[in-house]
């Protein structure tokens, strides 16, 4: 009997299977599709009128403030003055009540002024800034619009089931830019909205939402309006993930695992952005509607079960028939072949029956014969497949061999070489012994072989590209350190000579540190060991820090460096400070790099708000330097790739700055774009995404919101940006291009009596110094009062000339938002600063210090550094002498530990956790401090996870040392 007599058998068995089981889940589905659909048509229903009621409630809570407010700017017309308008709105209290009704009115209020007006007489909200409120920020982005403000973001009072309090929801309007309208309403009204529906189940949940996720209705009087000031912790994240996926998949409910229980959910939302929840109890559901199905499907599934035991027999009689078989036809062959031994006849394959027309092997033979590609392939395929060798081999059985042949017409007739790989296997199937023939294409396999050696030898070929690149480069800087050390050594009779030689050992020496940290990172990239950070850190640091560096660069070189914000309000963020300025340096620096002496760049930074809690900072870098080409730019972003041969010679580098801004982009998941024309210049754009932190800058204006400001400078962008912080904090101000305007207005502002209370300028503008027009400033003043602050990137260079102008406090640019508070608090409070350049000269006398470092060389340097700003220094040589030593220490002996971590005896990780844990009474206070090489990311939490207070990396940068034991000293 053939192989496929045994298939036609089990095709039945499983047809008919097939067929039961879809019958059952089809009388199922049709089941449960009707329950579903009614229950679908009644959800839509609740919804529409949930909607309806809810349009109802707001369009009347509107019309009542169009009323109110209208009779608000009839009274505004008669210009009353804040405590008029205070005392009319609260003799209008009660009218506004009885107008509107008691159960939804709440209050009216209005910014009048420069103050806030109100009608309730119970508080003096003095300390109530309008400006910050939700219900003040979309009043004036609706421009006049009544505009409906989402519940509790306006409340201030107590919980919702107080006596005489109520959760509030907010209708406002600008009046115009001085004074804004708003009215709260109780929302207790919403909240009976689904309570008062009747339920298909008791055990049903039906919740209704805004926007922001905060319950306006719910069949739970416990959730209805709770949790006000912070997002609604009711609706788990689960659920609020479950309901995002119904939503998207149409008004109809779906079954989902919610909160570790099975349910129906369904979700809608209006046009107002609210969102009804409804869920039901699956087996509620299931018992109460879908009994019936149940017992069908349990009968079915017997039913199946008993069809299942009567067709067990042809299972096992189709594996009693193929056994001999199996463990070739489970393997992956691309034909197969079985020929009967006693008449040559073969079946299984088609493609060959009709290629000859009959079931002969011997033709098929004779066919594959005349198709090898030579005569070595013809010979072997002869002794291995030919009739004669077929029946020769009747004894070996079950036993499967194989060979390749080299084939130069594959069995489609195409021409073309091909390596076939034909297994044999003698068996006896039916009584009949057969010969099993498989063949497998493997020309794919050879092809993969000859290219997996090629990208081996072209790996070994880059290696050593590789080692050959990294060995200039590192040898380079290695050669001019032991040249230029070599020379001083020569010449120490000569200073000046010896200096010199000296300072370009420390510029080649960083020179190669660069180098090792980006092979370094590219490592830690390539294995997966990079990690990101996820703290809190200031984007002011790191924009001033790059800004301050680069404009001394910029400047040296005759190029023309400006920063750019716009709209950054958000100043402490969550990430990785560290990488997001390694970013911004790498590209800087090829800026600076590729741009000629006349040129210029532009550093910009914006923010984009795109969640609560998230936003996206924008970077932007623009040279006009020489550019890149289209073909280069193909592979801008590949390792050790520079443009032209000359290019490392030319500006140094390494070539690996663009593709490790690339991985640290991805790894942040980031976006970076770049646009660059030969001759033209260089633009990149960033994207990296940022948490906002809890801890932001607060600010209260109440102090300086009575003053007068002028703002100087060429740059029109600064002044827009200027000026929008300025409108934020409160400040009155005007804003001009050139001294000349600037002097107009403060003798104008003189004569009107009318003077400005400070005058922002900036010391680098076109066609006047800043020291000449301070000076006319202050001639412009005369006898009146006027607070000067000059602005520039280097305040090093202004401070002497500031001071001799008359100039009063000095701002480094970029000005930030939180800098300019700062500085017009202190002008505000009589507290004036002279602002100065970073501390350079450390005194640590009366300080000690012990220094744990297992290499005399390091103890030396680290020794020698330290005395010469005046500390003792104690030494230890390993982990457990520096512990010995702090234990038999009297208290107030050390100010400060620093430790290396690699030691013997004792490292730098377990003696910090032994001193921690020691008795003695600064055991906890002691502040130790790792100086280590390893200066990976992983490396500074492993120290601060064993008790460290900080990490220095060695090399040791020297002024980086002296601060942070500035800091901590």
């Amino acid at each position: 009997m053939k192989k496929h007599n045994y298939d036609k058998k089990i095709f039945h068995y499983r047809l008919y299977l097939a067929g039961v089981i879809v019958l059952t889940f089809g009388i199922a589905a049709a089941v449960v599709w009707m329950g579903i659909g009614t229950l679908n048509k009644e959800a839509n229903q609740f919804s529409g009128e949930i909607a309806w009621d809810y349009d109802n409630l707001i369009d009347s809570y509107e019309t009542t403030f169009r009323v109110m407010a209208g009779q608000i700017k009839e009274k505004i017309k008669e210009n009353p003055s804040l405590d008029e308008m205070n005392q009319w709105l609260q003799s209008k209290q009660k009218y506004f009540e009885e107008q509107i009704g008691i159960d939804a009115y709440d209050g009216v209020a209005l910014t009048y002024k420069g103050g806030y007006a109100h009608s309730w007489n119970i508080e003096d909200n003095d300390d109530y800034e309008p400006s910050t409120r939700p219900w003040y920020r979309q009043a004036q982005r609706a421009k006049g619009k009544v505009t409906v403000v989402a519940p509790y973001t306006n409340y201030l009072g107590s919980l919702y089931d107080n006596e005489d309090e109520a959760i509030v929801m907010t209708i406002a309007q600008k009046y115009n830019k001085q004074i804004s309208i708003h009215y709260d309403i109780k929302i207790t009204q919403i909240g009976k909205l689904v309570q008062n529906r009747i339920r298909r189940y008791d055990n049903s949940k039906i919740i209704l939402y805004d926007r922001d996720g905060y319950i306006l209705s719910s069949t739970d009087d416990k959730e209805f309006g709770h949790n006000i000031y912070n997002p609604d912790q009711k609706i788990s994240e689960d659920l609020s993930k479950k309901i995002k996926k119904s939503r998207s998949i149409g008004k109809s409910f779906i079954l989902s695992k919610v909160d570790g229980e099975l349910r129906l959910l369904y979700s809608s939302r209006d046009k107002n952005g609210n969102t009804l929840c409804i869920s039901y109890s699956f087996w509620t559901v299931m018992v109460d509607t879908f009994a019936v199905v149940g017992l069908i499907v349990g009968v079915l599934i017997l039913l199946e079960i008993f069809m299942y035991i009567r067709n067990k027999r042809y299972i096992l009689e189709f594996h009693r028939r193929d056994r001999r078989l199996s463990h070739i036809l489970n393997a992956s062959y691309d034909k197969e072949l079985f020929v009967y031994l006693d008449s040559m006849e073969f079946y299984g394959n088609e493609e060959a029956q009709q290629l000859l027309g009959n079931t002969k092997y011997k033709e098929l033979y004779q066919y594959m014969y005349d198709i090898m590609e030579d005569n070595d392939s013809k010979y072997r395929f002869a002794q291995f497949l030919s009739p004669e060798a077929l029946r020769n081999e009747q004894n070996e059985k079950e036993i499967l061999v194989s060979q390749k042949f080299n084939i130069k017409i594959d069995l489609t007739g195409k021409e073309q070489k091909t390596i076939y790989e034909i297994y044999r296997m003698i068996t006896k199937n039916d009584d009949k012994m057969i010969a099993a023939i498989l063949v497998n294409d493997v020309t794919e396999d050879a092809t993969i072989l000859r290219e997996a050696l090629q990208r081996a030898e072209q790996a070994s070929e880059a290696k050593g590209n590789f080692l050959t690149k990294m060995s200039h480069e590192i040898r380079t800087p290695m050669n001019a350190i032991i040249g230029e050390t070599t020379l001083a050594l020569r010449q120490m009779d000569q200073t000046d000579k010896v200096e010199i030689c000296l300072e370009k050992v420390m510029i080649s020496s960083k020179h190669l540190l660069n180098l090792i940290n980006d092979i370094l990172d590219m490592s830690s990239i390539e294995s997966n060991k990079m990690k990101i950070a996820h703290a809190e850190f200031d984007i002011k640091e790191v924009v001033s820090t790059v800004s301050t560096l680069y404009y001394s660069q910029c400047k040296e070189k005759g190029i023309e460096f400006k920063t750019k914000l716009d709209e950054v309000r958000t100043e402490i963020l969550v990430g990785d400070q560290l990488r997001i300025q390694q970013i911004i340096l790498n590209l800087l620096s090829n800026a600076v790099k590729f741009t000629s002496r006349g040129g210029e760049i532009i550093f910009a930074l914006s923010e984009d708000n795109i969640s609560g809690k998230n936003l996206d900072l924008h970077i932007h870098i623009m040279d006009t330097g020489a550019g890149m080409s289209k073909e280069y730019m193909n592979r801008i972003f590949q390792p050790f790739e520079q443009e032209h041969a000359l290019t490392a010679k030319e500006h140094g580098g390494s070539g690996l700055g663009l593709s490790i801004t690339k991985n640290l982009m991805e790894l942040m998941n980031g976006s970076i774009t770049v646009e660059s024309e030969e001759g033209k210049g260089t633009v990149f754009d960033i994207s990296i995404p940022c948490e906002i932190a809890e801890n932001q800058v607060r600010m209260d204006t109440s102090l300086i919101s009575s003053m007068r400001a002028i703002v100087v400078d060429d740059d029109k962008d600064t002044l827009d940006y200027i000026g929008n912080i300025l409108n934020h904090i409160g400040i009155s101000h005007d804003c001009v291009t050139c001294g000349k305007d600037a002097i107009e207005m403060i003798t104008k502002a003189r004569n009107d009596k009318k003077m400005y209370d400070v005058c922002l300028l900036d010391w680098r503008m076109k066609g006047i110094s800043g020291l000449e027009l301070a000076e006319k400033i202050r001639l412009a003043c005369g006898d009146q009062p006027i607070i000067l602050i000059a602005s520039a990137y280097d305040l090093n260079e202004i401070n002497d000339d500031a001071k001799k102008a008359g100039v009063d406090m000095c701002v480094a640019k970029p000005i930030f938002q939180s800098s300019l508070f700062n500085m017009l608090m202190k002008l505000n409070q009589g507290k004036l600063v002279h602002q100065c350049e970073k501390k350079t000269d450390y005194d640590f006398t009366g300080k000690r210090i012990l220094l744990v470092d297992d290499t005399e060389i390091n103890l030396e340097i680290a020794k020698e550094l330290l005395e010469m700003v005046n500390f003792k220094v104690d030494v230890a040589w390993d982990g457990k002498e520096a512990l010995n030593m702090f234990e038999k220490s009297k208290p107030g002996t050390y100010n400060v530990i620093l430790m290396d971590v690699q030691m013997p005896v004792m490292n730098g990780y377990e003696a910090t956790r032994a001193i921690r844990g020691s008795k003695h009474s600064e055991a906890k206070s002691i502040c130790v401090i790792a100086m280590t090489a390893n200066a990976f990311a992983e490396d500074i939490a492993k120290s601060m996870q064993a008790g460290m207070d900080d990490h220095i990396s060695k090399p040791i940068d020297t002024e980086l040392m002296y601060d942070i034991l500035n800091r901590y000293v």
